[in-house]
């Protein structure tokens, strides 16, 4: 398994502070894993929202160690998260648009909401879904983070390319999934307008990144080295490795061509909802 993972760094999500104070910057993660104890390791915000959010940074033992930090401080910054979180839901919740967006950067949060929903991502609304906030700055919503069970293999709803998935059916195919957030954003007007026009501008852009990656050039180049993991792996001959290799790479090509195609019918700018 890959040692990888979301953390507060330098080049990494850029949150560190040596400030004790409340509100000196925080990632939290989404999190339905979430373990520990409440108001150290991770908060809840309120009873409408299934899963807690697991606190990524500040860790208690690191902040402790900060010049002036107490237990009550750490307390003290954990409420302060808590209530802000708390303040983006309500807003996103209650559809207060001009709530959020004081709160928030939007493009983060429309920029997510579009790849999670690309891709049919079920971890939108389970785990790995993160948000941060750095000293005297907006929400921000990312990184995005574990997308292994997505673009036609979701374990947890449909797979195909057609249909919205974030913003609706994953909450009737899922009974662990919660996707609150995007579930009523989807359906805020100001929200969905910002889609349209965001989504306007990427389609053209994913499409030409897809068929310009996938090419008989990238296969020919590629073939041999994922043919030999394959072997290696599925115990398979080494040309008929690379052979299922690009037939697979085809399917994920065409399912990404065809959920593209479907979302420029489904957002196109003169739609309304």
């Amino acid at each position: 398994m890959s040692s990888a993972k979301v953390k507060a760094s330098s080049g990494r999500v850029d949150v560190e502070s040596d400030d004790a104070a409340a509100d000196a910057g925080f990632l939290v993660e989404y999190d339905a894993y979430a373990e520990g104890t409440e108001g150290i390791n991770y908060f809840r915000i309120d009873a409408n929202i299934k899963y807690p959010f697991t606190i990524k940074y500040p860790e208690y033992e690191d902040y402790m160690e900060l010049e002036g930090s107490t237990d009550e401080g750490y307390r003290a910054r954990v409420a302060y998260m808590q209530d802000y979180v708390g303040r983006v839901y309500n807003a996103a919740l209650s559809q207060d648009y001009e709530t959020l967006c004081e709160l928030v950067d939007i493009d983060s949060f429309v920029d997510m909401y579009i790849l999670h929903e690309y891709f049919k991502n079920a971890d939108a609304g389970w785990s790995s879904f993160y948000m941060y906030k750095k000293q005297g700055c907006k929400l921000y919503l990312g990184p995005p983070w574990d997308f292994d069970g997505t673009a036609s293999i979701s374990g947890r709803g449909d797979a195909g390319a057609t249909g919205i998935y974030v913003a609706d059916t994953i909450n009737q195919t899922s009974a662990h999934t919660a996707s609150e957030l995007y579930h009523q954003l989807y359906r805020t007007p100001e929200f969905f307008r910002a889609v349209q026009e965001r989504w306007a501008e990427l389609s053209p852009q994913i499409k030409k990144y897809m068929n310009d990656t996938f090419t008989t050039e990238f296969y020919n180049e590629n073939k041999a080295a994922i043919g030999r993991n394959f072997v290696r792996w599925n115990g398979r001959e080494q040309e008929a490795a690379e052979s299922k290799w690009i037939e697979e790479c085809e399917i994920l090509k065409t399912w990404f061509l065809d959920r593209a195609d479907w979302l420029d019918a489904e957002w196109a700018i003169s739609e309304t909802k």
